[in-house]
Formats: structure tokens, C-alpha cells, sequence
């Protein structure tokens, strides 16, 4: 038996969790389905493509049928983009700051490369008097830089990661980003910055090294 206000009955069958909430900052509740004679609820409809003029279609001739009933369809969709709409905001707003951020540290980049390689340029090119390799002048330098980036690239790949799995446990169901993507994340980025490197350092280390020796 089961009593809802002033409806009891029999409970005639389980069905299995049904979420009808928000999905952020709310636990899954009790369900429970009755019958009654007077509707109350609301009703779906599913439309078919082009799917704004169908539903438009649909109120006009709801309202010619029904012209003393407040009865408009809308979109569940557009509902539930509203719905969460703060949540892609901070989405968008946190993407568009880490590309920001990126674009930024690549230009702090190029420009500490520059200076590094200008700053190195009487060293770099007795090393290739005595026979060193362009590949060589630029591992020397992508090693320079990487002692630098690597623990910054981890430990921001570790701060992302707990940031996002914090983020991540305000809704009831969420998507899972096992921890191999972040280091996926933190490897690209560290490849990033040594192609960097590389491409600015190119033009030095296959330059010749008698016009940086002739400038002393």
C-alpha cells in the first residue's frame, strides 16, 4: 500500500531511477507513478524537422482548438539549455581563459628564446666550429627549456586535474576524464613549447658561425 496526500492504493510495480531534476547540486529522489482521472501533468510531443516552424505550426493550432486554455508548447531542449546555462558560460569562459593563457605563454616564450640564443649566440657558434651539428645546438637549447617546462607542465597538470575532478563532482551524473587524458593534455603542451623552441632557434643554429665569432 501506498498513501500520497489524499491518494492510496497498491503498489503494483518497481521501475528503474528516473532523473526529473537538475542534475547539478541534486540527488536522484523517489519516484512514484499514479493514476488519476484529471490531467495534470504536461505533454511531450516529438516534432519533425523543420522542427521551429512545426512547433510553431502546433501553438497556432492549439490555439484555435483550445482559444480559452493557456496551452503552449516549447521546446525541452531550449528548456534545458537555459536550465544550465551558467554552467556553459563558466565552460566557455574557463576555455577561452586557457587558450588565452597559452597564447601568452607561447609569447613570454619566443621571446626568452630569443634573448637566450642571442645571449648564446658566441657560444653556440664556437661549438659549431669544433664540429657540433644544428641538431645538436638544438637539443642543447629544447634541454635548457625543458628542465624549466617539464615541472611546470606537471604540476599544472596536476593542479587541472584536481580543479576539474572538484568541478566535476557538483553534478549527480558526469562524464568521465580519467587522469591519461590530462597527461595527454600536459605532453602536448610540452610539445608545444619545444617545437617552439625549435623553430626560433632554428635560424641560429644553422647560421654561420664566422658572422657571430666576427662581432666580438
Amino acid at each position: 500500500r501506498f498513501t500520497n496526500g489524499s491518494v492510496a492504493g497498491n503498489v503494483v510495480g518497481v521501475i528503474k531511477p528516473i532523473k526529473i531534476q537538475n542534475i547539478v547540486y541534486a540527488d536522484p529522489s523517489p519516484l512514484m507513478l499514479f493514476y488519476q482521472e484529471e490531467f495534470i501533468g504536461t505533454i511531450q510531443i516529438k516534432l519533425k524537422e523543420p522542427f521551429e516552424d512545426n512547433l510553431k505550426k502546433l501553438n497556432e493550432e492549439v490555439k484555435t482548438i483550445w482559444p480559452d486554455k493557456d496551452m503552449i508548447f516549447t521546446s525541452a531542449m531550449k528548456e534545458m539549455n537555459q536550465q544550465y546555462y551558467s554552467i556553459e558560460v563558466f565552460r566557455n569562459v574557463a576555455i577561452m581563459s586557457a587558450i588565452a593563457i597559452i597564447f601568452i605563454t607561447l609569447m613570454g616564450l619566443v621571446g626568452y628564446v630569443n634573448d637566450e640564443t642571442q645571449r648564446r649566440s658566441k657560444e653556440i657558434a664556437i661549438r659549431k666550429v669544433n664540429g657540433a651539428e644544428t641538431i645538436d645546438i638544438l637539443v642543447m637549447l629544447s634541454k635548457n627549456i625543458a628542465w624549466i617546462a617539464l615541472p611546470a607542465v606537471i604540476i599544472g597538470t596536476a593542479i587541472g586535474w584536481f580543479a576539474g575532478m572538484a568541478w566535476l563532482e557538483m553534478f549527480v551524473e558526469a562524464t568521465k576524464f580519467p587522469a591519461i587524458y590530462f597527461a595527454l593534455i600536459g605532453m602536448l603542451v610540452l610539445t608545444l613549447i619545444i617545437a617552439c623552441v625549435v623553430i626560433k632557434a632554428w635560424r641560429i643554429a644553422n647560421s654561420n658561425p664566422v658572422n657571430s665569432i666576427k662581432s666580438e
